[in-house]
């Protein structure tokens, strides 16, 4: 589901809100949300913004629980798959937002 009418900046700052939200994690995100939740015409920045927050915060609870699971060597394992599935689906999600277009992270 896209729209017709997005602005270049705004497909570049929804674009922003999934890799600052990598880099952040959310932190950026959440402040491009902040400043453009309440603007009229920004809901596809609003979409894209609170699920790059959404996303993160997921992983965020994940990364807390391989901390704990690293006692046990598990942790090690789980980390690395949480820090590759945060690299790609947020490039990929930047991707599809800058391309005008919707994504939903796979959790």
């Amino acid at each position: 589901m896209s729209e017709d009418n997005i602005s270049t900046n705004d497909l570049n700052t929804a674009r922003l809100a999934h890799l600052t939200g990598l880099l952040s994690l959310g932190i950026g995100a959440l402040f491009l949300w902040l400043i453009h939740k309440d603007m009229p015409g920004k809901t596809f920045v609003d979409k894209h913004a609170k699920e790059a927050i959404n996303f993160q915060f997921a992983m965020l609870v994940g990364y807390f629980i391989a901390s704990a699971l690293v006692v046990i060597l598990v942790g090690i394992i789980l980390w690395l798959i949480l820090i590759v599935m945060d690299v790609v689906c947020s490039i990929k999600a930047g991707n599809a937002a800058i391309n005008g277009k919707d994504y939903r992270y796979p959790i």
